[in-house]
């Protein structure tokens, strides 16, 4: 009983590595959709800010208003450029701690398995025990009534 009780030990162990996993797996998540959110409202920024830049272009307007437009244009592309890479560190953190959270959970089934092995054999163990106490106490029976009976 105490290997079980040691299973069971290590089940919550594994099962609080698990929710700490998942927690982080939620937590990188959030960020991945955070800075993604934050890039998707760049690229927006920027097709309005092409848009307005070919509509000034149509019109006229002077070089430094167009030349205004490029510059922003350019540090919006270097802000995207930023944000690209940040997504792609956000997506592998995420799927990282995804990866985490299967391999948490694969080890809590296979502590689980264990301890079901565990409790099956001391189960079936129990069960050989029990049948050899029950042939024992047959066996003497028996003997008692063969001895009664010859000594009458």
């Amino acid at each position: 009983m105490n290997d079980a009780a040691a299973l069971h030990k290590i089940w919550q162990i594994r099962e609080n590595e698990k929710k700490k996993a998942e927690q982080a797996h939620q937590q990188s998540i959030q960020d991945f959709e955070q800075i993604a959110l934050k890039m998707y409202e760049t690229l927006k920024k920027k097709e309005a800010t092409e848009e307005a830049y070919e509509e000034n272009i149509k019109s006229i307007i002077s070089i430094e208003k167009m030349e205004q437009h490029t510059r922003y244009i350019e540090q919006l592309l270097q802000q995207i450029s930023s944000m690209q890479q940040r997504v792609n560190d956000a997506r592998n953190t995420m799927n990282k701690k995804q990866q985490l959270v299967t391999n948490t959970h694969i080890e809590m089934k296979k502590v689980e398995k264990l301890i079901e092995t565990r409790n099956e054999e001391a189960k079936q163990q129990m069960k050989k025990e029990e049948n050899a106490f029950m042939d024992e106490l047959s066996m003497q029976q028996f003997l008692k009534r063969k001895l009664g009976e010859s000594i009458v």
